[in-house]
């Protein structure tokens, strides 16, 4: 089974509605499943996946310490708490330092989804105003895994995804729909 690691920041909401909405379009079978982190403040109403399910027809839903990962579903991050893939391919909400001034990060779900799952994970950078999520995609792909960048000029804040494209070579950049139909070719 692929894991799907997703993440991103400022700007990046609406793109990842439309590379799902996208995904889920492709028609693609349930052998896959999905980790998301999205930079939020810890007092944000936790709507991320209701509103997603919503608007793609995918399943979500808040991820809990514990949880296992589970065919054609994502798993949202809760605010304050970072997203950590574990060696049984459960899942653990950390409460460890900030990470580039983030709880949850990008990178510490990338960087875990690495190690744990190797060339299993499929990661995906989207818009966002810092770096959060480059030191992670290193980390899949030198393992193997996959990596997909949206393309800086579609992304509403630019930093993030083209901080990516200067560290490494993903195997896929482009707007948000088309990297919703690679993620389900």
């Amino acid at each position: 089974m692929r894991v799907l690691t997703i993440g991103g920041s400022l700007g990046a909401f609406e793109a990842l509605s439309s590379m799902l909405a996208s995904f889920a379009a492709s028609g693609r079978g349930a052998a896959w499943a999905g980790l998301l982190v999205l930079h939020m403040l810890p007092n944000q109403p936790r709507l991320v996946a209701p509103l997603l399910a919503t608007r793609t027809g995918l399943r979500f839903r808040e991820a809990h310490d514990g949880d296992s990962l589970a065919s054609g579903e994502i798993l949202v991050a809760t605010p304050d708490r970072h997203l950590v893939v574990l060696p049984d391919r459960r899942i653990a909400l950390d409460d460890g330092p900030p990470k580039h001034f983030h709880r949850p990060s990008i990178d510490v779900l990338f960087e875990s989804a690495a190690r744990e799952l190797g060339n299993c994970v499929i990661a995906v950078l989207l818009s966002g105003a810092d770096h959060d999520g480059v030191n992670g995609l290193l980390e899949v792909a030198s393992r193997g895994g996959m990596i997909g960048v949206q393309q800086p000029d579609s992304a509403p804040a630019s930093t993030m995804p083209a901080a990516a494209l200067a560290a490494c070579v993903p195997n896929c950049v482009a707007p948000p729909p088309g990297l919703g139909r690679w993620l389900g070719s």
